[in-house]
């Protein structure tokens, strides 16, 4: 790879620079020509990647002459150092691409047979599946996914943000009521966990009780919980996912659905804050007033508020699979313009 690799880049500095480059710059060996260096870092490169049907040299060096006449006024690698130089190099590279990409679809034949190492391939996929799916532990409270970004990471696990505790089944102990805090938050850090034991017939005894930090500590020691006053107040989104899902959760864990009251009223469509990612609205985005035009708020005919960047965002998510509709009624925002 590390071959194919330098290849490539030698024949494509030839390429863009043409006899401009130094003498010696990409180490070929004295009284080469760059037309010479381009052919045979090219033929190379299409050697290592198994193409089938050789690609003959008196052609490389066709695609070699054609696209250096397109770059005659190409600035030379050192004048590219000036500013100004450079902003006029930039009118030159959509014509030198765009002949590039001409001459290699002729030189084209037939896909290429190249095929990494498998042990290769499967390294790439797991490093780049870590950085887009991260570490997938949940926390055993409110079963939230971990915050680092590596699936084998060092130190214990920890969250940005905690769901409410009802989403791991977590109850009063003796009871089938669920609790709605958050696991960082100040009620959960002072309330007693009780841990309890099953024997053979079924019977639960109970084998200690702390306060959450040493209950954390002592049976969730991979974890990391560290007290946050400002989650005292559950985010409106976190209440509408449960709405959305309590019912379930409840049954799933055996347990009474004791939503909040409070919850089913915050809940519900409102005029203050956007249906989509459930932040208030400022006076000035009511207003339609402030600086970030994206951000004022706008009503859909079915009268319902959002940003306008984010109903702009899920419309033009369903515009290629359906007709755009309302995220919170479904009714159909075909002729909606939000900037309006």
């Amino acid at each position: 790879m590390q071959h194919l690799s330098t290849c490539f880049s030698h024949a494509f500095f030839c390429l863009l620079f043409g006899d401009e480059l130094p003498e010696g710059f990409l180490g070929q060996q004295k009284n080469t020509s760059k037309k010479q260096l381009f052919v045979s870092s090219m033929s190379a490169f299409l050697d290592g990647l198994c193409v089938e049907g050789k690609v003959e040299e008196e052609a490389l060096a066709v695609l070699y002459d054609d696209t250096r006449d397109s770059l005659v006024d190409f600035p030379t690698p050192a004048a590219l150092i000036n500013v100004n130089e450079t902003k006029l190099a930039i009118q030159h590279i959509e014509s030198f691409l765009t002949a590039l990409k001409a001459k290699c679809s002729e030189l084209s034949r037939v896909r290429s047979l190249f095929v990494p190492p498998l042990g290769e391939t499967e390294t790439v996929m797991e490093e780049e599946r870590s950085k887009a799916i991260g570490c997938t532990a949940m926390c055993p409270c409110c079963k939230s996914k971990c915050s680092q970004s590596e699936v084998l990471h060092n130190g214990r696990h920890s969250c940005f943000s905690h769901k409410v505790q009802a989403f791991g089944g977590v109850h009063k102990h003796g009871t089938k009521k669920l609790v709605f805090d958050q696991c960082c938050n100040s009620d959960n850090f002072k309330s007693t966990w009780v841990k309890t034991q099953v024997d053979d017939k079924g019977k639960k005894t109970v084998v200690d009780r702390l306060v959450f930090p040493e209950y954390a500590k002592k049976y969730y020691s991979d974890w990391s919980f560290v007290l946050e006053p400002n989650t005292d107040h559950v985010p409106r989104r976190i209440k509408r996912a449960w709405m959305l899902v309590g019912d379930r959760i409840a049954k799933h864990y055996g347990m009474d659905n004791n939503t909040p009251s409070s919850w089913k009223i915050e809940s519900k469509p409102s005029e203050n804050y956007c249906g989509v990612c459930l932040e208030d609205f400022s006076q000035a985005q009511k207003d339609r007033t402030g600086a970030q035009r994206d951000k004022h708020r706008c009503r859909t005919p079915c009268k319902h508020y959002f940003h306008v960047r984010c109903i702009v965002n899920v419309m033009e998510e369903r515009r290629d699979s359906c007709i755009p509709a309302c995220p919170v009624c479904k009714k159909g925002l075909d002729l909606f313009n939000p900037w309006l």
